[in-house]
């Protein structure tokens, strides 16, 4: 063996360069072997590519060169391009640093260049859970993607198991179908139980992909049909007074199997302190079945024979779960024909507001719950910061309702108080509502506060639109907010939108209350997108907002399955070509062949050890380019 003589900051470099490669060893590669397989063997068409040189040949594991000496890397190589190793400079008009991981994984794992499909599954278990025997459960559904880098064939796709026909099979995924490299189809299956108890199968779908054979488990549990019980109402209240010894007209509840299987009732009956003021009717019968999804009714009339408050309950015993179910029942006798009032509050907060803007008018309910009918002669207030506007008319039939509604402009601050009365003919009147409120000097403004106060989306895929997000709007006080417009601006406003929520245009919001609103991201690019959403009002301090973003996701590359052509495609700005460029792999060491003196260097500088190799004179010979082992 000859070894040539070196400088020693030759060497230094050498050992440099060496210790850089061992360095790289171990560090996982990015790119594709398969998109790296195309370029080795094609670098802009032959023979400038690897595979045809003579410094390579077409099997990258045969390198003569110094890439294997400790892990092929995208530095090694782009190194040696630039020293214009070996003749490789011209390799820089058209690889890029993709391009160099692409090629760096193939020749690091030259196995891997083989383009095949791979299969995945977005479930490889349905699980159905409960279902009625003999009824059909709603389909579930599994994707077939193809992860791998050649089309996929679906051979088979078949039922099998313990349980196979419990289960059923549907979709778009069959026997003969092709995806092509990132496509998918869809496998849907629907369980329908033949007996009661836990039921099993799986789907097997059989493929050209490694291992042949994927299997989908499909499980549920077989539940015996049965009866359910839904009732429109659990109380009634007659709310007119019932003269003693008179019927009211009858109020009715429905009753609705919800359930699979027929319901039978065992017992209907009034039951309670005052059962026999109430009648029972309705066209539901012991020992009539009510078929599954059927309704029935029962009708209840009030006919009390004291004054004073009357209540009993409507028992219902059947076959349904939670059986019996009960309905509460209520009303007032009386001996008297007379109208009585019936007030849904007798004082009304009215909050606070800025001296000389109306308050969100408040509603005051008047209720006849008396057996005549009521005559309304008035209705007026006093204080001057309170307005009121009737809906009601010169009487009210016994057991029917009217309102008033009433709001608050202060005419100066601090608090103020007013009075609503009502004049009848009623027992009582009249009738009296204590008002109040608390004025603010003009100017006040409000604090609003945002949650959550920024809203970061998941990254989304281009022109697809995320699930809404939920933020709330709180109004801290002193006032009332008004909401004049919900407004988005940013850079990217367009790719944000407001959805459905209590937060509305022209809307008041009371102090120290909330309303909320959705936000959803669509994005139109890819990359960072944001935005801000903001409350436009005349009450509100400062410039409150939320901060919108998200992340675009460009669609994905296609991934190459063949080896490019000749012909390369321009980038912008370049004369680089693409897929079908990069040879990467000729002479990826420096300008010299392989000398295990380097190694022994470059591990001794990396482990700290120190030797010395004696070189008889008449060993040394001089290197040149190319040269090979």
């Amino acid at each position: 063996m000859t070894i040539a003589r070196r400088s020693a900051s030759t060497r230094a470099a050498r050992v440099a360069a060496c210790v850089t490669t061992l360095a790289w060893a171990g560090t996982a590669l990015a790119g594709d072997p398969v998109l790296g397989r195309a370029l080795y063997e094609n670098a802009n068409g032959a023979p400038l590519g690897c595979a045809a040189s003579t410094c390579h040949g077409p099997d990258p594991s045969l390198n003569r060169n110094r890439i294997l000496l400790g892990a092929a890397s995208p530095a090694t190589i782009q190194r040696a391009i630039t020293m214009n190793a070996g003749g490789m400079g011209f390799l820089a008009t058209f690889l890029n640093a993709t391009q160099l991981d692409h090629i760096a994984s193939y020749i690091d794992n030259p196995s891997g260049g083989t383009a095949a499909p791979g299969i995945t599954f977005s479930a490889t278990n349905l699980a159905f859970g409960n279902q009625t025997v003999g009824v059909a459960s709603a389909a579930m559904t599994t994707t077939v993607t193809n992860s791998g880098s050649a089309p996929l064939t679906l051979s088979n796709l078949a039922i099998g198991g313990t349980h196979a026909g419990d289960f059923t099979r549907a979709g778009n995924c069959a026997a003969g179908t092709t995806l092509p490299v990132g496509a998918n189809c869809a496998i849907t299956a629907t369980f329908t139980p033949q007996a009661a108890g836990a039921r099993t199968a799986n789907i097997t779908v059989a493929h050209n992909a490694a291992g042949g054979t994927a299997l989908v488990g499909l499980s549920g549990t077989g539940a015996q049909s049965a009866p359910t019980l839904a009732l429109s109402a659990t109380a009634i209240r007659f709310i007119a007074a019932q003269l003693l010894d008179t019927t009211s007209a009858a109020q009715v509840v429905v009753l609705s199997n919800t359930g699979t299987a027929p319901l039978a009732f065992t017992s209907l009956a009034i039951a309670g302190t005052n059962a026999a003021d109430f009648v029972r009717g309705g066209t539901c019968v012991v020992g009539t079945p009510l078929n599954a999804g059927a309704t029935c009714t029962a009708t209840i009339a009030f006919r009390p024979s004291a004054t004073g408050t009357r209540s009993a309950r409507l028992d219902i015993a059947s076959g349904a779960t939670g059986s019996p179910h009960s309905v509460s029942l209520t009303g007032n006798g009386t001996n008297v024909s007379a109208p009585l009032v019936e007030l849904s509050a007798t004082s009304l907060a009215l909050g606070n507001e800025v001296v000389g803007s109306p308050t969100a008018p408040k509603t005051l309910t008047i209720t006849n719950v008396g057996s005549a009918p009521l005559a309304i002669a008035n209705i007026a207030k006093t204080g001057a910061d309170f307005t009121h506007q009737s809906g009601c008319g010169a009487s009210v039939a016994a057991g029917e309702r009217c309102t008033v509604q009433v709001a608050f402009t202060p005419v100066q601050a601090g608090a103020r108080a007013g009075t609503l009365s009502i004049q009848s003919n009623a027992a009582g009147s009249p009738h009296a509502v204590q008002m109040s409120g608390v004025g603010f000097p003009t100017g006040t403004l409000s604090t609003v506060t945002f949650a959550p106060a920024a809203v970061t989306f998941d990254p989304q895929p281009v022109n697809t639109a995320s699930s809404a997000r939920t933020v709330t709007m709180t109004n801290g006080g002193p006032v009332p907010v008004l909401i004049q417009a919900v407004n988005l601006t940013g850079p990217n406003f367009a790719e944000f939108g407001r959805g459905s929520g209590t937060c509305a245009p022209n809307g008041m919001i009371p102090e120290n209350t909330s309303c909320t609103f959705t936000v959803s991201f669509t994005p139109t690019a890819a990359g960072n997108r944001t935005a801000t959403l903001s409350v436009a009002s005349p009450d509100v301090s400062g410039n409150p907002g939320v901060a919108l973003s998200g992340t675009g996701l460009a669609p994905a590359a296609p991934t190459a399955t063949q080896a490019p052509s000749n012909a390369g495609t321009a980038g912008a700005g370049t004369t680089s070509a693409s897929s079908n460029v990069g040879a990467g792999g000729c002479a990826m060491g420096d300008d010299s062949p392989f000398d295990p003196l380097f190694l022994m260097l470059a591990l001794a500088a990396a482990f700290g050890a120190s030797f010395t190799r004696r070189v008889p004179p008449h060993d040394a010979r001089p290197t040149t380019d190319g040269e090979q082992p």
